[in-house]
């Protein structure tokens, strides 16, 4: 059963460790327990006693590596009672092991088992309660001392394992099983002991023998790594290579690259045209493209524009530049002109509209204004957009009404936006804003018509007035006359004024032209 307990630490004489079977290294100590499949290493001539799962002793000495496996316990030496072997037994025993005798010849009969000297298929069977320390010819011999046990010594040489190379292939991102194994020549029970790691890639060591590769995400092409097969006596191991040929999936389509692209502009003559170059999206890394102007209507030996041409970058994340071309002014009639700006020769991105298109309308600019007007309530005020020039060329302009004491939300204009062109040769359009009556009596009220984005002119006045007067206010009452003034009464040749009011007196001479049968009276 994998993963089962075989031996617990009793002592460590100098450093010991236990590798297990994914080739980690954890050092001994007393009380550590060691599992089926684990390896114990002692290097540098330290040894380990050990309690086997059956209470048994079993101490390793000067065994560079031992394999833990569920057959130790079956194998283990001789009673501790027994453990005192004559020199002379050891030397004996060397002798005949080294020579082409039998091993037991010169040996006590054992108590049990075949006679002295009697051999079976080239066997033998020795009775050892010990092996000497530091015996040489012994090295790389574990240390039994356990119960009375017989323990077969092969004849022949030592077990043997042959680990060769082999070779796999899977798809990126995918890992794969190799059974190493397959083709590898060993006795039964041999293990893979551990592997290196490949620089692409990472290996585990499966239960059943095999390992696994797995690619590191993105790798493809070849890896490599090799693994370790050790016999079940762990006295020999062997090292293979494993190839592992990663081939690529599904191709990564890569991010289309941003689209650059020149705009068109209209400018009067002598203004400075500003041309936008714009990417599609911002990138991540710097991106240029070439810029060049070239003549069309309008030309540089005419004196229409300045020439420029360059390198325009866009830092990473912006998505927009602009390049600037002067026009000239001059005094001569003529019409509308253009010239072209071209891009080429684009790195980090790929062109889309490749020309810009720029427009010089002649010296003479058109100005447009707009005027004010006074509607009754309920009446359409008709509004007067004006050029102080016609244009060889079409002008527009963009209008929009906005509340000022006249709202929309009082009902009392309808809302109104658009665009108005002038057509080549025209000077004035119209604006109507419909006003709205109702019975409320209310002072007079006003609204706003705002111009905007004028295209072939300038904007002089960009805001007119509309004034509504309420038709519903009363007419205010004429003024009173002016209050009576007194004065003085006179007199004079000819004429007398009384003054304003009362009695009064007055010092002259009268003179009266009466007719016939008329009194007077004084």
């Amino acid at each position: 059963m994998a993963n089962q307990a075989i031996a617990t630490v009793v002592s460590v004489s100098g450093t010991a460790y236990a590798r297990g079977p994914n080739g980690e290294l954890r050092e001994l100590q007393p009380g550590d327990v060691l599992r089926e499949g684990e390896t114990v290493v002692t290097p540098n001539g330290g040894s380990v006693e050990l309690a086997l799962e059956d209470g048994s002793p079993l101490t390793v000495v000067d065994v560079p590596e031992l394999l833990l496996t569920r057959d130790i316990v079956a194998e283990r030496a001789a009673s501790a009672q027994e453990s005192a072997v004559e020199d002379e037994t050891v030397e004996t025993l060397l002798a005949n092991l080294e020579g082409d005798g039998d091993i037991l010849d010169g040996l006590e009969a054992p108590a049990a088992g075949a006679e002295a000297g009697g051999v079976s298929e080239g066997h033998g069977f020795v009775r050892l309660a010990r092996i000497v320390e530091n015996t040489d010819e012994f090295h790389s011999v574990a240390r039994f001392t356990a119960t009375e046990t017989e323990l077969r010594v092969e004849e022949s040489a030592l077990l043997t394992v042959d680990a060769i190379d082999d070779a796999e292939t899977t798809e990126e991102g995918v890992p794969v099983v190799v059974a190493v194994k397959d083709n590898d020549v060993f006795v039964e029970g041999s293990v893979i002991t551990g592997t290196s790691q490949p620089a692409n890639g990472s290996v585990v060591i499966n239960d059943d023998g095999t390992v696994t590769y797995s690619p590191n995400d993105g790798f493809t092409g070849t890896d490599t790594f090799t693994y370790t097969a050790t016999t079940p006596d762990g006295n020999n191991a062997d090292t293979a290579t494993v190839t592992v040929v990663v081939t690529g999936g599904d191709p990564i389509t890569p991010p289309a690259p941003p689209v650059v692209s020149v705009g068109d502009v209209t400018v009067a003559e002598g203004d400075v045209a500003e041309v936008v170059v714009s990417l599609s999206k911002a990138s991540d890394n710097p991106v240029s493209v070439r810029f060049q102007s070239e003549d069309g209507t309008a030309t540089v030996v005419g004196g229409d524009y300045d020439p420029a041409s360059g390198t325009i970058t866009f830092a990473p994340g912006t998505t927009s530049v602009t390049i600037q071309f002067q026009t000239n002014a001059d005094e001569l009639q003529e019409g509308t002109e253009q010239f072209t700006v071209n891009l080429s020769d684009a790195a980090g991105a790929v062109i889309g509209d490749g020309e810009g298109v720029v427009t010089i309308l002649d010296g003479f600019t058109p100005v447009i204004s707009i005027n004010d007007v006074t509607v009754t309530e309920g009446q359409t005020a008709q509004v007067t957009l004006s050029l102080s020039g016609p244009s060889d060329q079409p002008v527009s302009v963009q209008f929009a009404t906005a509340d000022d004491s006249a709202t929309v939300i009082g009902g009392d204009y309808d809302p109104a936006s658009g665009t108005v062109t002038f057509a080549p040769g025209t000077t004035t359009a119209t604006v109507l804003v419909q006003t709205n009556e109702d019975a409320i009596e209310e002072p007079t009220e006003r609204l706003l018509v705002n111009l905007s984005n004028a295209s072939g002119a300038t904007i002089g006045d960009p805001q007119g007035v509309v004034t509504i007067v309420d038709g519903t206010e009363i007419s205010p009452p004429p003024p009173p006359p002016p209050p009576p003034v007194d004065t003085e009464p006179t007199a004079s040749d000819g004429a007398a004024t009384t003054g304003d009011a009362g009695p009064a007196s007055a010092s002259g001479t009268l003179a009266f032209d009466l007719g016939d049968d008329t009194p007077v009276t004084f």
